[in-house]
């Protein structure tokens, strides 16, 4: 599968989020608080496309990929709700979330794990979830 087919379906997964009315409601931002490059001076809280993982899944010919998506989110709320509630609401636009891409199917988009480190010298609560989607080319 070329970059640009990997660069599609992140784009994808950025208007899922950025389309997901219950992410925009917990989004200082709203929609404009999705990011794949988080600008100076956002505004918390905010969530990004972080690091993307591409493993090849070449079966009888044919190009297949599994990616790995992090999603990370940030919060200066004190406690963890408001980050439990980005993250709930991201969990919940994306995990077994069907999905079309133009040149492959994508047959799964499924939560991993997640972790929230707590930045107490910065006051910034940090999670990142991760999501597995595994595609197949369509023939």
């Amino acid at each position: 599968m070329p970059v640009d087919s990997q660069w599609a379906i992140q784009t994808l997964i950025y208007d899922i989020l950025k389309d997901d009315t219950n992410l925009q409601a917990v989004l200082a931002g709203g929609a404009a608080g999705v990011y794949d490059h988080v600008p100076d001076g956002a505004a918390f809280p905010y969530c990004v496309i972080s690091d993307i993982e591409a493993r090849p899944e070449d079966t009888s010919g044919f190009d297949g990929l599994t990616l790995k998506v992090s999603i990370k989110s940030f919060s200066r709320h004190s406690g963890y709700k408001e980050i439990k509630s980005i993250m709930s609401a991201i969990y919940n636009a994306l995990h077994n979330r069907d999905m079309n891409h133009v040149d492959h199917y994508i047959t799964s988009c499924r939560f991993l794990m997640s972790r929230i480190e707590n930045q107490s010298a910065k006051n910034i609560r940090k999670s990142d979830q991760i999501f597995e989607i595994i595609t197949e080319p369509k023939i």
